[in-house]
């Protein structure tokens, strides 16, 4: 998902967290395609920067925080607790259902690759809108900024492959194969070492 600012801020100014709501227009969905290959290799030390560089996606239309209005819901409590210029009077996210199907090459039906919700996020937008401006960088109409990945909760919907390890290293001592099952056929299976 990602957030397209509203109102900006004049450069050296910051947004108040529990003001940011009004800086943010509305939500789009997004994808910014990764290249594991190339990530895997510059992760430690760099981070991503290649593996991310290439190409993004984002959904033809805006969704207004007023039209979410209906699905906001309340942040669990974060811990450890945000910084105070990350504390929010009302902390809210929005249940939004997530799901992402790859349908391969010459197969009929697609496999869900992964399902998550926009309330799973740590960070709500707002405190991720305010952190932004927190050393006075500017934000203007029409910028755009992700919100990063959500994961679920359950470990075989974690996203980032270090959270999916860390889920499971307490049963390393076995090995994991999962079977990715698609029309009743076996399309892809690995094995967790």
């Amino acid at each position: 998902m990602a957030a397209i600012v509203g109102p900006g801020n004049e450069l050296g100014t910051t947004i108040d967290v529990n003001d940011a709501a009004n800086h943010i227009f509305g939500l789009v969905l997004m994808n910014d395609w990764s290249a594991r290959d190339i990530q895997a290799w510059e992760y430690v030390p760099l981070g991503p920067f290649l593996g991310k560089s290439f190409g993004t996606t984002i959904s033809p239309w805006i969704v207004t925080l007023d039209a979410l209005e209906p699905f906001a819901c309340e942040v669990p409590k974060q811990n450890p607790s945000p910084l105070t210029y990350l504390v929010e009077k009302t902390s809210r996210n929005y249940d939004i259902s997530l799901e992402v199907l790859i349908k391969p090459s010459g197969q009929a039906d697609s496999c869900v690759v992964t399902r998550s919700n926009f309330n799973h996020l740590y960070w709500t937008i707002t405190q991720q809108l305010a952190h932004h401006t927190i050393n006075g960088c500017n934000l203007r109409p029409g910028d755009m900024f992700g919100t990063g990945t959500i994961s679920g909760p359950v470990c075989i919907w974690m996203a980032f492959s270090f959270q999916f390890r860390a889920c499971t290293s307490l049963a390393l001592l076995m090995l994991y194969t999962f079977n990715y099952k698609c029309s009743g056929k076996i399309t892809q299976e690995f094995s967790l070492l």
